[in-house]
């Protein structure tokens, strides 16, 4: 997922990066790329792009549950 994504799958990766995105709307906009982007600068230094990615979702993964 990338900005300008939609729809319930955001909605629950909002979910799990909680406030970082401000409102859980549903909506890949600017807040959530950001909270991705500071994500990913923590556990996947070589890969900050913004995307939800498959290595982004792993890590998220591990950190979340």
């Amino acid at each position: 997922m990338k900005r300008g994504s939609k729809g319930t799958d955001v909605r629950h990766l909002q979910t799990e990066l909680n406030a970082a995105v401000g409102k859980v709307d549903g909506d890949f906009g600017k807040l959530t790329e950001d909270a991705i982007r500071r994500f990913q600068k923590v556990y996947l230094p070589r890969e900050v792009d913004g995307i939800y990615g498959p290595n982004t979702r792993r890590e998220l993964d591990k950190v979340v549950n």
